[in-house]
């Protein structure tokens, strides 16, 4: 595999981990209704990350 498609690959996988982590944060935040800092906790992230998902999935309309 070229060079290019490594780095593309590596783009997917990374952008299919980001969209994992923000389902499993809005799940926690509206569906469960856990404060940014328990899903921090729980999913072993730092609560910017959490709070950076949550805005992420806002712009996307989720």
């Amino acid at each position: 595999m070229s060079a290019r498609g490594l780095l593309e690959n590596y783009d997917q996988v990374r952008l299919t981990a980001k969209r994992r982590r923000m389902e499993l944060v809005v799940q926690a935040f509206f569906q469960r209704g856990m404060n940014t800092t328990a899903i921090a906790q729980d999913l072993q992230l730092t609560e910017q990350e959490v709070c950076d998902l949550l805005e992420d999935a806002n712009r996307a309309g989720w």
